[in-house]
């Protein structure tokens, strides 16, 4: 019987350094809990307000690139405009040059033949 005792003995002390084992680690992980509670607490409170600043910087963002695209489109259609008004330059202006390069070569052709039968 005393070996049942010295076993049970020991099983209880044993069982007792597993709870003060388990009571500090279950106190501990309390705590970093509460750290963390803690940290969570003051994150949430410092990202608010950076969340609002980048919102309003988004909003600003999408203003700034409407104005970018109305420019933008604007640039073009004022290309399209010069492009237009060159094209009518073009055919004004190389159809009455053509035909007077057209005139003047006839005209020297003209007067050196007659400049040659005198």
């Amino acid at each position: 019987m005393t070996l049942f005792l010295i076993l049970g003995s020991v099983l209880a002390v044993a069982a007792l350094i597993l709870i003060g084992f388990t009571l500090s680690v279950v106190v501990q992980l309390k705590r970093t809990l509460t750290n963390f509670d803690k940290l969570v607490v003051k994150t949430d409170e410092k990202l608010q307000p950076l969340l609002i600043d980048l919102h309003v910087a988004i909003k600003q963002i999408n203003a700034n690139l409407d104005q970018i695209d109305r420019v933008v489109t604007s640039v073009s259609e004022i290309g399209d405009k010069v492009n237009s008004t060159t094209q009518i330059v073009h055919e004004l202006v190389s159809s009455p040059l053509v035909k007077i390069a057209t005139i003047s070569a006839s005209t020297k052709e003209a007067l050196k033949r007659l400049i040659s039968r005198s």
